[in-house]
């Protein structure tokens, strides 16, 4: 009765060591292969560096081969995502540069290196530069002197000074009168105003109103600038300066309905109305000052 249950024994160990042994297998396979990290890359699969790929997908593209070109490209920038070759193959996907423009070897020379001597023979040659600007500033001398040409004009021999105004401005300060007029000197041009006034009675003036239509501007002049004089039962005063500060009040007189100059004494005042003719003399002036104002060239 002994040896039968020996071998039952030794039987049921045997199963039990297989079913041990199996187990065991299974947990060391599945231990042996860690789970990787989601945020680490998969190591490339290719010992190819990104210049080379970069290198074979611009000949597939000059041979026309352009599905491969696109895999080539795309297999570069998942392998090297941060490499300037990954850059320049996203740039080339992308259609921004063609495999023309993209240098191939490091080795050669950048492409403005082709566009040197263009730019040294521009330098070597100023005229190319320097003839349009020239055929402008003869023009715009052509121009003004056309415009002045049409001007009054008086010369200064001491004081060499040329001086131009409208046909139509007064030629004497005992007259009421508003006008504009241009000195020149060594080319230079300068703007002037003047203001007369003649009646009976003085009005020693110290002020200056200007109503341009709907706007108000004023003037206040120095005493000693505004000169005075008389004859027989007449008197006159007249204020001449330099109207350069006051253009934007003289182009609003230009285009105005109606301009009042009240001029403005201790105690009376004498209201004048500018006339058309002014007005278009004033608009001549301001046209050739502002035209000789003007850069040469420009």
């Amino acid at each position: 009765m002994k040896r039968p249950t020996l071998a039952l024994l030794a039987g049921l160990l045997l199963l039990s060591g297989c079913t041990l042994e199996k187990k065991t297998y299974s947990q060391t396979a599945n231990d042996s292969i860690p789970a990787a990290p989601a945020s680490v890359e998969p190591s490339p699969t290719s010992t190819e560096s990104a210049a080379d790929m970069l290198d074979r997908a611009q000949e597939e593209i000059k041979r026309d081969m352009a599905a491969t070109s696109k895999a080539t490209l795309t297999e570069l920038i998942r392998l090297y995502p941060d490499s300037n070759e990954a850059a320049l193959a996203q740039l080339l996907l992308d259609g921004s540069v063609s495999a023309k423009e993209t240098p191939a070897k490091k080795e050669e020379p950048p492409a403005i290196k082709e566009e040197e001597p263009s730019i040294e023979s521009n330098e070597e040659d100023p005229s190319a530069i320097e003839a349009p600007t020239t055929a402008k500033s003869e023009e715009l001398q052509k121009q003004r002197n056309a415009m002045l040409a049409g001007f009054r004009t008086k010369y200064d021999e001491v004081r060499e000074l040329d001086f131009y105004m409208s046909q139509s401005s007064p030629e004497y300060d005992d007259i009421n009168a508003f006008y504009p007029y241009l000195v020149k000197k060594n080319d230079q041009l300068n703007l002037r105003l003047r203001i007369q006034y003649k009646g009976e009675d003085w009005l020693f003036i110290n002020h200056y109103i200007f109503k341009v239509d709907q706007e108000t501007f004023d003037l206040y002049p120095e005493y000693d600038d505004v000169k005075r004089d008389n004859s027989g039962f007449s008197v006159w005063e007249y204020y001449d300066y330099s109207a350069v500060d006051s253009i934007e009040m003289l182009h609003k007189i230009v285009n105005s309905t109606k301009t009042i100059i009240r001029r403005n004494g201790d105690q009376y005042y004498s209201d004048y109305i500018v006339t058309q003719d002014e007005k278009d003399s004033l608009r001549a002036i301001l046209e050739a000052y502002e035209l000789y104002s003007q850069p040469n060239g420009i």
